[in-house]
């Protein structure tokens, strides 16, 4: 009796997953330890543990924040490794410069980041986001900034670039777990003030939010 043929795994080494990614890294401005150094807080923040960025470093977080996204699909599906790193790894944002003006090349639109506070029971977050949500006043819980917030997380548009667990002293601080807490906890207690809603219950106050900073950055070149 033949032998049935296994087919062909689409999977990759885990040196060839590290060496695309680099070299992803490097095509958008960083220098190989810089993509090495990605690599290494990427692969450490997936593991769920805390990761201090060093300042001199020029990281951008949303691009570590990317890299860890990507391991961890890669993680669940590693047989789509190569779809994966061709078609969700995203445009990744390079290293941070320092602002460089010159008279005949034209100023670049500044790229805005709004900072909202969100407290839900005990754990309180600073989120960034690259477009405003605005506060309604008196409106349904859908149109609300509640229910804007809603709609971004769960459709995942890439509104959110950061969310920082915010520490009993009021420092930021940018852990592993911090944005699957933060989407799991959101949701479910969006959907539970939605239910209330529905059945003309009083709403419950599971979240609360306030807009606390807005940055204007001009891009360099």
């Amino acid at each position: 009796m033949a032998q049935r043929r296994r087919a062909p795994s689409t999977g990759m080494t885990i040196q060839q997953i590290n060496s695309q990614i680099q070299e992803q890294l490097v095509n958008a401005g960083y220098n190989p330890q810089q993509a090495t150094a990605i690599l290494d807080m990427a692969r450490r923040m997936s593991r769920g543990q805390d990761v201090r960025v060093p300042p001199q470093g020029r990281f951008h977080v949303p691009d570590i924040e990317r890299v860890r996204n990507v391991l961890a699909a890669i993680r669940q599906r590693p047989d789509s490794s190569r779809r994966i790193l061709a078609t969700e790894f995203g445009l990744l944002h390079g290293p941070e410069r320092s602002r460089i003006q010159a008279i005949s090349v034209p100023r670049r639109a500044p790229t805005r980041t709004y900072t909202y506070q969100i407290t839900m029971g005990s754990r309180t977050y600073e989120v960034d986001c690259n477009r405003q949500f605005p506060a309604r006043g008196m409106t349904s819980l859908q149109s609300s900034r509640l229910g804007q917030f809603y709609r971004a997380i769960a459709d995942s548009d890439r509104s959110v670039t950061g969310v920082y667990l915010v520490t009993a002293s009021g420092r930021r601080q940018l852990r592993g777990d911090s944005l699957q807490q933060f989407r799991a906890g959101y949701v479910q207690r969006f959907q539970r003030m939605q239910m209330a809603t529905l059945r003309g219950q009083e709403t419950p106050e599971l979240i609360t939010i306030s807009s606390i900073r807005r940055r204007e950055q001009t891009p360099p070149g």
